[in-house]
C-alpha cells in the first residue's frame, strides 16, 4: 500500500539569510532553529495524535516531494530559496533519516492562482515507485543527453 505523507507548514526562512559565518564555520541564526523547531514540533504533535502516521514516519524508502508554496504578499521571492530550509527541517524532525532520500522535488507557487489558502508550504511525500529511475535511464539514453550537454531540441517539442 502506497502513503502520501501530506504536511501543512509554515514558510521557512529564506537560505539567503538562514546561517551567519562563525569561527570559520557557519552556523544556523535564530529563525532558522525556531522554525526546525516549529516543524520538529508540528510532526512530533502529528505522530502522537494520528496513529496512521507512525506507519509512514520515519521514512526509509526514496521519495519525491511536491511543495505548493502560498507566499504572504507580492514581494518578488525566488521560490527555490525555500526548499534547503524546508527539506532540512523536516531530515530535524525525523519524517526520513537524511534529506538524500529525495530524489525528485516539485516547488509551485501557488500565491496567484490559489487565494483561498492561507500562507505556507503545502508538502506531499510519496514513496518513488521501484524502476522509475531505470525509467528516465532510457529516456536519457534514447534522447542522448548526457552531463555537460545542452540539446532543447531532445527536450521540447513545439506544441501546435
Amino acid at each position: 500500500m502506497t502513503h502520501i505523507l501530506k504536511l501543512g507548514l509554515p514558510l521557512p526562512p529564506t537560505t539567503n539569510h538562514s546561517h551567519y559565518g562563525a569561527g570559520g564555520g557557519y552556523r544556523r541564526n535564530s529563525r532558522t532553529k525556531q522554525y526546525h523547531a516549529t516543524v520538529t514540533q508540528l510532526v512530533t504533535d502529528a505522530w502522537y495524535q494520528t496513529p496512521q502516521i507512525r506507519d509512514i514516519i520515519p521514512i526509509y524508502d526514496l521519495v519525491e516531494v511536491v511543495v505548493y508554496v502560498k507566499l504572504p504578499d507580492n514581494r518578488k521571492r525566488d521560490i527555490s530559496n525555500l526548499e534547503k530550509q524546508l527539506l532540512d527541517a523536516l531530515t530535524r524532525a525525523e519524517v526520513w533519516n537524511d534529506d538524500q532520500q529525495v530524489k525528485r522535488l516539485c516547488l509551485t507557487d501557488i500565491s496567484t492562482t490559489d487565494t483561498t489558502v492561507a500562507p505556507g508550504c503545502y508538502v506531499e511525500i510519496r514513496p518513488i515507485e521501484k524502476g522509475a529511475s531505470a525509467h528516465w535511464t532510457t529516456i536519457f539514453k534514447e534522447r542522448q543527453i548526457s552531463a555537460g550537454s545542452i540539446s532543447i531540441k531532445s527536450l521540447w517539442k513545439p506544441t501546435s
